[in-house]
């Protein structure tokens, strides 16, 4: 029988939510990265950029971790070419969706009304620009600069996911029927604060290491296909791997709500300096900011294992409406971002001269529509099998 999580599948309601959060406020507010449409500076939002730094490290390794922890029985039930011909379904499919079709939507609104390119039909920008067919218009500039046309945007998580889950399949052929070397250290090893706190470590010296000669939001094609951030490479592979080894050694059940409930409280001590940053001295941000790489490292790990257990220890059960957005969870985060990426359009300034309701009343209908969507796509027989 699949085993069923309550508490996995709530955690990633929440967030998904965070991630259409964080993208709503990439709009309004300074990223240091590309976003296809963005307020005038002097209307920016301070504290929503305060939280970027915070959600761009835990975020996603969290995910990771969940989707790492959730490979060896997905192997187990399948196998070999069943497993190997499932994530070419599931991930694969909805990469093609968005290389060819969403990402090049959202590119084409920025395109359209903020790259001072001469304007351009649809069809002749997809055809010329974004797939580099034929000669683009006279004084055409590339844009956004330094990333290229075609991408796949948000779905770097979903490449990554193939890549790993390949490997993962890889290792298991070769290491072929024998039980998993981790089960001989269960003896040895107990989930605890020491296990986070290696986790710490081991993710601080990579990242420590890697940071310096990439920089955050600097992204490389490796191979000219794979969308890579080597800055946040470390943080991602380790929670992966980590959730790999919690899968072997019952981490997740095993972590002492102690332990989960002390990393939750570091965290939320480690993210509020960053948050209340203009009030305190000079010297705090300057702390900070000099120690980033290790200061996100752990306060990433410390966050994704304290939210891990206050999710296991108090959101442990099914409602109507959570177990729907559960099942929705994976087709919402593909499609969230041109629906944001049109409400922003749509919304624009017409509604409120305030940019904070017109962030939050963007975020509304993003949270809305994008579920909704989700929903409809996965009951579309054509989807149903690659939206989860």
């Amino acid at each position: 029988m699949r085993e069923k999580l309550e508490y996995l599948d709530n955690l990633k309601v929440a967030l998904t939510l965070v991630v259409i959060f964080h993208h709503v406020g990439q709009a309004y507010a300074a990223t240091g990265g590309f976003w296809p449409y963005m307020v005038p500076a002097e209307e920016g939002i301070p504290w929503l950029a305060r939280t970027f730094g915070i959600n761009s490290g835990y975020l996603m390794a969290l995910f990771f971790m969940i989707s790492g922890y959730f490979l060896p029985p997905s192997w187990d039930r399948r196998a070999g070419k069943g497993f190997v011909t499932t994530k070419l379904t599931h991930l694969g499919l909805p990469l093609v969706l968005g290389f060819f079709v969403l990402v090049p939507l959202v590119f084409y609104l920025y395109y359209d009304n903020f790259s001072g390119n001469p304007p351009l039909g649809w069809w002749r920008y997809y055809t010329t620009v974004y797939l580099g067919i034929g000669v683009p218009p006279d004084g055409y500039k590339a844009v956004p600069v330094a990333i290229p046309q075609m991408n796949f945007g948000w779905l770097w998580y979903v490449e990554h996911l193939l890549l790993y889950s390949l490997l993962y399949a890889g290792y298991r052929r070769v290491r072929g029927g024998g039980g998993s070397p981790l089960r001989r250290l269960r003896p040895r090893l107990r989930a605890g604060m020491p296990l986070i706190l290696v986790q710490c470590f081991v993710i601080t010296v990579l990242t420590v290491f890697v940071r310096r000669y990439y920089e955050i939001d600097q992204w490389v094609p490796v191979f000219g296909f794979i969308q890579m951030e080597p800055a946040h490479l470390p943080l991602y592979i380790v929670s992966l791997l980590t959730g790999l080894a919690a899968r072997r050694l019952d981490g997740f059940a095993t972590m002492p709500r102690a332990a989960g409930y002390a990393s939750l409280v570091l965290a939320l001590l480690m993210a509020a300096p960053r948050l209340l940053q203009p009030w305190l001295p000079r010297s705090v941000g300057v702390f900070i900011h000099t120690s980033w790489d290790i200061y996100e490292s752990f306060m990433a790990v410390f966050f994704s294992w304290g939210l891990l257990v206050l999710f296991r220890e108090t959101m442990d059960f099914r409602l109507p409406l959570l177990q729907w957005a559960g099942r929705l969870t994976f087709a919402a985060y593909i499609l969230h971002v041109p629906i944001v990426v049109g409400w922003q359009y749509l919304v624009g300034d017409n509604l409120s001269a305030v940019p904070q309701i017109r962030f939050f009343l963007v975020l509304s209908l993003a949270i809305g529509t994008t579920f909704l969507a989700a929903g409809f796509f996965k009951k579309v027989v054509v989807v149903r099998n690659f939206l989860g």
